[in-house]
């Protein structure tokens, strides 16, 4: 599974991608959503997405309505 992660909070982002590759998943990791967009349209095979709708510069609802 391929899971993506967009969240400003570092500390937490890295724990839970450690935790997902741990069980064999492949993750990719975004800080706000402007690089979220960036590594999206690089990345064709995201299954799942973490997102926090509370990031410092843009809310995760207003990255949904974007994508």
């Amino acid at each position: 599974m391929n899971y993506f992660i967009v969240d400003d909070d570092v500390t937490f982002s890295s724990i839970l991608s450690r935790v997902l590759r741990r069980q064999g998943h492949q993750v990719l990791t975004a800080n706000n959503g402007s690089q979220a967009f960036s590594l999206c349209k690089k990345t064709v095979d995201i299954q799942r997405v973490i997102l926090d709708l509370k990031l410092e510069h843009e809310s995760g609802l207003a990255i949904l309505k974007k994508s």
